[in-house]
């Protein structure tokens, strides 16, 4: 919105100035060409402020990382150490920016953008409750804003090869902002990581839980004296890890990029998780020691708000220990709202849109993604018109709006889309039977309506709205009657866990396999699961694979748009259930998309 903002102001600067001359040359004519060119630069945005900033790509029309658009005409720009352009870029990944602001830190130009993938390796198994995947050793944590590049992480497959870009989070995991599956030519994996537990007679070190093997590795870029603890390492392999161990083939020593000069008046911005914690006023981020004071300015929480494993961006200056003097911080909530419909205003001055006849406010930290037909990489509010399907994911800010942490564009205005059913999740703020009321979006149930519990039973709309409550954390579907009003097909109870991806239960890797074992009961309740794709393997209706996760049916099993006899290799699934221990889903609701 700045970026819109300022271009708005410098047009019209532009014009003043214009007139101006043309008046004091005496009105019409050709006026000289240098006292145009001069007014022009005298309008131009000073970019005097030196910047480096570490941070994850929200949208484009000019790279905009931590809330700065940053111009890339003239940059140089790196991917995975190979000279790049920015259509190697995408939303989510973790770049590295050096380059100068504007006054009023809304823009940069960019000097260089560098982009190194985290995590390159074969997925070793799943857990489809927490939504996360292995791969070298490395949990992978997935979230609201992870930029699943072209697939959803249901597709995802035990032996599948991806490239991963992530910051780490408090316990030694990777919150995944990008995720690519990868064609499986290339058998090299790579993993960047610090190194911890050097040891030089076993040639060894450790990477979080993995043990680097480097006895048999070429060294590069290596200081004098060789290795030491500390270094940041691009450790290569062409193997699994075997017993938490992988052999590198590789080990090259990165050099960050030159930031050191501290005379130039540096600026900082980085992004990441809160790990080490001493107190609201000392704590770390992305590797980076942090202090705040009684002038820094907080968005979206206050001093309060900071604690362990939090996920914040940080703008400041270092002092000369390094560390960073946090003059402005960004709290990045989780988006426990979720809705999905068709647009029904957009207001580019305001930055807002309209859904479901809620306005709906975005700003700089806002991730936009197209995924219809247009495939506009730049896609910013302005591209929006009434009737665009989209998906968002938001929360309520201090003030009571919405605030959109991600949107998604999944038709543009007059295309189908294959699920054009409208969808909200979020808590419920007023009851009275047969209405309630969330986001400011008022839902009418009727005897029609279809009414899930917390475990995916069918409840009366009696049992429904008895359970109901300010606060009631709820999903519902349906659509829009004559006059506007939602109208509810399904309502279903959720638990306030299933609105982050960040769920401490480990108890549902999966090895994909599709070993159903045992149907019984003894094989214990692991957690809810809701999996959607296609049978790939079929042994009976009681027994299938899903992207390569068995699924078992029982009696108790219900049905939507079909029956068990539709159940076939090739069929299109939605499944609700509930992980195994043995990684196997039992389906309480099959839903077959015809």
């Amino acid at each position: 919105m700045e970026n819109i903002k300022t271009s708005n102001y410098a047009l019209v600067m532009a014009v003043a100035l214009l007139v101006m001359t043309f008046a004091s040359c005496g009105g019409g004519g050709s006026s000289g060409g240098s006292g145009g060119s001069d007014n022009n630069d005298s309008i131009e945005m000073a970019m005097d402020k030196p910047i480096s900033s570490v941070g994850v790509i929200t949208s484009f029309g000019s790279v905009v990382v931590n809330g700065v658009h940053y111009n890339s005409d003239s940059s140089k720009i790196s991917i995975d150490g190979v000279d790049g352009t920015e259509n190697g870029l995408t939303i989510g990944m973790e770049v590295k920016i050096l380059g100068r602001l504007s006054e009023d830190e809304a823009e940069g130009e960019a000097d260089s953008i560098e982009y190194n993938p985290h995590i390159r390796g074969v997925i070793e198994t799943i857990d489809l409750v927490a939504l996360r995947f292995v791969v070298l050793g490395q949990t992978i944590i997935t979230d609201e804003l992870t930029n699943f590049e072209g697939f959803e992480f249901s597709e995802l497959k035990v032996g599948d090869r991806v490239e991963v870009s992530a910051q780490m989070d408090e316990d030694g995991n990777w919150i995944a902002g990008f995720v690519e599956l990868e064609d499986g030519i290339d058998t090299l994996m790579h993993i960047r990581s610090e190194i911890t537990n050097l040891n030089l007679e076993n040639s060894s070190f450790t990477a979080g839980d993995l043990t680097i093997d480097f006895s048999l590795a070429e060294i590069k870029n290596a200081p004098e004296g060789g290795l030491i603890n500390g270094l940041k390492v691009k450790v290569e392999s062409d193997a699994l890890p075997m017993d938490g161990v992988l052999l590198a083939t590789e080990i090259k020593v990165e050099t960050e990029f030159d930031d050191s000069n501290s005379d130039d008046g540096r600026h900082y911005h980085i992004e990441g998780t809160i790990t080490v914690f001493d107190s609201s006023t000392v704590f770390t981020v992305n590797g980076q020691s942090v202090m705040t004071n009684s002038t820094t300015r907080y968005i979206q929480g206050d001093e309060n708000s900071l604690e362990l494993g939090i996920k914040i961006k940080v703008k400041g200056i270092r002092d000369q220990d390094s560390v960073l003097v946090a003059e402005q911080i960004y709290i990045n909530k989780p988006g426990v709202l979720k809705m999905k419909g068709a647009v029904e205003a957009v207001d580019v001055p305001a930055g807002t849109l309209t859904l479901l006849g809620v306005a709906i406010n975005v700003n700089d930290q806002t991730h936009f993604k197209d995924h219809s037909s247009h495939d506009n990489k730049r896609l910013s509010l302005d591209d929006f018109v009434i009737g665009d399907g989209i998906e968002l994911k938001g929360f309520v800010q201090s003030d009571g709006t919405i605030l959109a942490k991600k949107i998604e564009r999944e038709s543009f205005s007059g295309e189908s889309h294959e699920d054009e059913e409208l969808e909200l999740i979020g808590f419920v703020s007023s009851v009275e039977q047969p209405t309630f009321v969330i986001n400011d979006v008022t839902i009418t149930t009727s005897e029609e309506t279809e009414f899930e519990g917390l475990d995916d039973e069918l409840l009366t709309q009696e049992q429904f709205f008895s359970l109901l409550e300010e606060d009631t954390y709820v999903k519902v579907e349906g659509s829009l009657d004559d006059a506007g009003g939602f109208i509810a097909a399904e309502a279903e109870l959720k638990n306030i866990d299933s609105a982050s991806s960040d769920n401490t239960d480990d108890s549902g890797d999966t090895d994909g396999s599709g070993d159903s074992g045992d149907s019984g009961d003894s094989r214990g309740n692991s957690g809810r699961v809701e999996l959607e794709g296609v049978i790939d393997t079929f042994t009976s209706a009681s027994e299938f694979t899903v992207n390569g996760h068995g699924v078992v049916t029982a009696g108790a099993t219900r049905f939507k748009n079909g029956n068990e006899t539709d159940l076939a290799v090739g069929v299109s699934v939605e499944i609700k259930g509930f992980l195994m221990e043995d990684g196997i889903v039992s389906a309480t609701r099959i839903e077959i998309e015809h």
